[in-house]
């Protein structure tokens, strides 16, 4: 009960740290109604400046209505909000606090726990550095001692001054901390292949090497200075990968000295194999095809070469051709197809082939999309500071390289909850650019700044308290436009009906799967709102989850179809409109086991069968179809 009673104590700061940082970065329309939810939940959170107030102010008096379109982005020189989403610096703030408990657990006595409860206290009351700007700093200087190395000289100190560094900004370096055995031994261990690979004599070796393996694609002009760092800064990310994958292993290989002897090995030389181009013979390549990753000639460079790290790049871009039903197969993040970005954003008609060269890209810890956007003005289409850029990245996972490259192990797994604006480090990304193509912006208000097109979603809310399912539908404007011509055309009611079962459903998919947590609300169903209300529907028993997805996809393409025969005409006035694209808000009222999948998901052991039947039985539920013109989600 103590150590609950101390961790309280540690919870109430941070969220007020995290109340403080959130509620200047929501629309400034928001900010009143927020400052006065913190305060009743005991939080004192600084008032704006005179200068915000009034932009509170004069937002209230211009709301727009509830059938109007967006708001116009901030003007030229005002903050643009890829600069740093509302998100940013959540996650440092997260890490600090796994650390803080980490502490707090390896206490020996409840007077020290309360004395490190103090401190940590005390520490939050003042401005704290940043975990990434540590690593940061960490990194530079590691990299500067490595450039530095004199010949015979032994690097292990300088391996083992870093990995204090690189444990805090990882999720499970943690783990570490308590176990000074396994970061000795480690530093060691990695200290002896890295001095074959740097120091006076080896150094201008790789560096070379790296230059040979594609660098001088990059369109980056080097220097002298710059090209001899080469060698270090990717040893440097080589040694900051293998300490990631051995703070990943598991307890029982940790805890045993021999096997964390095979398993730290490993670690080294996949991480070499990710992040070196081609040292050896062939012939060592052909007897272990392992320390060359997916047997490509290349290395992954971490950007920008002088100053602070925040990304990684390869030193190779591939051609590709990119088929219609390889956009389909490709998701992005959320579960979006690639498909989407290529139709609703670029504007390129459906079923044409594209040609394109994909530039590939690594995460650093606290790395952010906005980050590779802003700093990669060589590659085509990329370096603006708008919304855009983000979009234009892609998650590169196994899938994605396997059908693009034919080479699966040059993608990593997203992880749960990923999206465009919250990626993990070690992720990697492409950006495929496509000769003559830039990304459709639109205005919404006359004079205001312009914007990308949206892409197509879904957003769906479970109301048990309402006994209601609420979908809002947002049609990007390729996708309205092309709605729209059928409706014109008065097209047959069925294949109307096809084409939006299909949209529908690859839509829905991602939802269910919890791979778009983002997409899901639950409505006083037992289900606590945040991160994980978005697995809701996943949690639920699998032949449950597969039946409520069929049933209302039926329920959904039933009402449209309906819709369509009696209202067409609210489509079309919707489509005609400059907004962009629009959005179908379909109530779907008293549908039969909803009050009973609410159940589930706060209940083990639900009835499964009585479930099921009541879908089977179940008849079509009232559904209400609301038309409004532009991006009208909940």
């Amino acid at each position: 009960m103590r150590l609950f009673s101390a961790l309280k104590k540690l919870v109430s700061p941070l969220l007020k740290r995290v109340l403080e940082k959130a509620i200047g970065k929501l629309p400034v329309s928001l900010q009143p109604a927020a400052r006065s939810l913190a305060l009743r939940l005991g939080f004192a959170v600084p008032t704006p400046a005179p200068a915000a107030a009034a932009a509170v102010a004069a937002a209230q008096a211009s709301e727009p209505s509830a059938t109007g379109d967006d708001p116009a982005l901030p003007s030229d020189g005002a903050t643009s909000p890829v600069q740093e989403p509302v998100g940013a610096g959540v996650t440092e703030m997260q890490l600090m606090f796994d650390q803080q408990i980490a502490e707090a657990l390896l206490a020996q006595n409840e007077v020290e726990l309360e004395l490190e409860v103090a401190r940590q206290m005390s520490s939050m009351s003042t401005p704290a550095s940043p975990v990434f700007s540590d690593l940061d700093d960490a990194r530079e200087r590691f990299i500067s001692e490595l450039e530095n190395l004199k010949e015979g000289e032994d690097p292990a100190p300088y391996v083992e001054n870093f990995l204090p560094a690189v444990l805090p900004a990882l999720r499970l370096g943690l783990r570490l901390i308590g176990r000074p055995r396994v970061i000795n031994f480690l530093a060691k261990l990695v200290a002896r292949p890295i001095t074959k690979l740097i120091g006076p004599e080896h150094a201008p070796v790789l560096s070379k090497a790296i230059v040979n393996a594609g660098f001088k694609l990059l369109n980056l002009e080097l220097s002298a200075d710059e090209t001899s760092g080469l060698a270090a800064s990717s040893v440097a990310a080589t040694v900051e990968e293998t300490i990631n994958r051995v703070a990943s292993l598991p307890d029982y290989v940790l805890d045993n000295q021999e096997l964390l002897e095979g398993f730290a090995l490993e670690a080294f030389e996949r991480a070499a194999a990710s992040n070196l181009p081609s040292l050896f013979s062939d012939a060592t390549y052909r007897a272990r095809p392992n320390l060359l990753e997916a047997g490509v000639n290349a290395g992954w460079v971490m950007l920008p070469l002088r100053g602070r790290k925040r990304y990684k790049r390869c030193t190779r871009t591939f051609n590709v051709k990119i088929t219609p039903y390889m956009a389909e197969e490709i998701e992005s993040f959320e579960g979006a197809p690639l498909s989407d970005y290529l139709h609703d954003q670029l504007g390129l008609p459906e079923g044409d082939e594209v040609e394109a060269e994909l530039h590939l890209y690594e995460t650093l810890p606290g790395t952010t999309i906005a980050d590779i956007a802003r700093s990669e003005s060589e590659s085509l289409g990329l370096g603006s500071s708008d919304e855009a850029t983000t979009d234009q990245l892609h998650p590169l996972t196994r899938e994605a390289a396997g059908v693009l490259l034919g080479k699966p192990s040059l993608g990593r797994m997203l992880p749960w909850g990923s999206d465009s604006r919250n990626v993990a480090s070690g992720q990697r990304l492409f950006y495929a650019a496509i000769p003559r193509t830039r990304p459709r912006t639109v205005t919404v208000v006359s004079g205001g700044r312009p914007r990308p097109l949206r892409r197509s979603h879904i957003n769906l809310t479970l109301n048990t308290a309402r006994d209601e399912i609420r979908v809002s539908i947002y049609m990007s404007e390729v996708r309205t436009q092309k709605f729209a011509v059928h409706l014109r055309r008065q097209a047959h009611a069925g294949s109307v009906g096809v084409d939006f079962n299909k949209f529908v459903a690859r839509r829905l998919k991602p939802i269910f799967e919890g791979r778009r947590p983002r997409g899901l609300r639950v409505v006083k169903a037992g289900v606590a709102p945040g991160p994980l209300q978005g697995a809701a529907l996943h949690r639920l028993p699998g032949i449950v989850s597969q039946v409520f997805f069929a049933k209302l996809q039926g329920w959904l393409v039933y009402g449209f179809s309906e819709f369509v025969k009696t209202q067409a005409q609210q489509f079309l006035s919707a489509a005609d409109q400059p907004a962009d694209g629009v959005t179908l808000v379909m109530t779907l009222e008293r549908p039969l086991g909803l009050k009973e999948i609410g159940q589930a998901l706060v209940e083990q052991g639900a009835s499964v069968t009585k479930i099921v039947n009541i879908f089977k039985q179940g008849s079509q539920p009232n559904v209400r179809t609301e038309v409004f013109a532009g991006h009208k989600c909940d």
